[in-house]
């Protein structure tokens, strides 16, 4: 919407970078024209979104929350493994999910074939190497071209907790997060995405002690926040049926469906889809 863009450029110009950074999700050049998917959408989803693709319904895995549909259409799937059509979307938004997964080229991949445009965001090299977060599989940079990817070991490879003190690191992360874009990777495509991932694994050259204390996983997500600019935002609720439209098998890839007593069947390889919790289950 206009007067959040306009809000949010008045913030930033006013120093405002904390309230700025709040905005950027219902700033994102978004029409209602759109078909919308959130990947990774867990407990405060994208008020823009009109599908969302999550697969771990209890948070257990992010520390995030359990995840929610807020009135919009959700999905349990892999991200690695989108059971939706080719260019099915107008827009796919990933926010703080490509750091945790275990293949970033498929998820990637995924989000290429699916969608004509995007956004994603992830912690940056800085946010991991102060604060790391206990589920953090990747190391993503951002250098204006491409996105660049690093695997870990493990999830504390630097160890800067344990050599410079909790306090230390709390201490220049607040200072970081005076604007927190110091601390992301916030990346825009249109088309294809343009990344790289090395061969090389950031491996931990120093054993861990014993009684190390690390860092627990960041703050929570604010549901209620996402919930009233949902609110605001006014999206319309795309029906089941419409989904279906856009749905493909992850089996066999066939687009061709059968709906008895609330699941989906294949027609094609006769693949079963149950509902988990109310939704359709298409994880592997």
């Amino acid at each position: 919407m206009t007067f959040i863009h306009a809000a949010r450029r008045a913030a930033e110009l006013c120093g405002l970078s904390a309230f700025a950074w709040k905005l950027r999700k219902v700033d994102l050049g978004i029409t209602a024209a759109d078909l919308v998917l959130d990947v990774g959408s867990g407990s405060a989803p994208n008020p823009y979104a009109d599908v969302l693709v999550e697969c771990d319904p209890n948070g257990h895995q992010t520390n995030s929350g359990p995840a929610r549909s807020n009135g919009k259409l959700l999905l349990w799937a892999d991200a690695e493994q989108m059971p939706f059509r080719d260019g099915a979307f107008d827009v796919a938004l990933c926010f703080h999910l490509l750091e945790h997964v275990r293949n970033p080229a498929a998820c990637l991949d995924e989000l290429n074939r699916v969608a004509r445009r995007g956004y994603i965001e992830t912690p940056n090299e800085i946010f991991d190497y102060v604060i790391p977060y206990r589920d953090h599989r990747n190391r993503v940079s951002f250098d204006g071209e491409l996105l660049r990817i690093l695997r870990k070991d493990r999830w504390n490879v630097e160890r800067f907790p344990e050599r410079y003190g909790s306090r230390r690191a709390r201490q220049v992360f607040a200072l970081l997060a005076t604007n927190p874009r110091n601390l992301h990777v916030c990346y825009r495509w249109t088309g294809r995405i343009q990344y790289t991932i090395s061969d090389e694994v950031i491996q931990d050259a120093h054993p861990a002690e014993e009684n190390a204390i690390a860092e627990e996983n960041g703050a929570a997500a604010a549901p209620w926040l996402n919930s009233l600019a949902t609110r605001i935002v006014r999206r319309r609720k795309l029906p089941e049926e419409r989904l279906l439209s856009i749905l493909r098998c992850i089996g066999c890839h066939s687009s061709n469906w059968s709906s008895v007593d609330g699941t989906l069947a294949c027609q094609r390889c006769s693949r079963v889809y149950r509902r988990f919790d109310g939704h359709f289950d298409f994880r592997p």
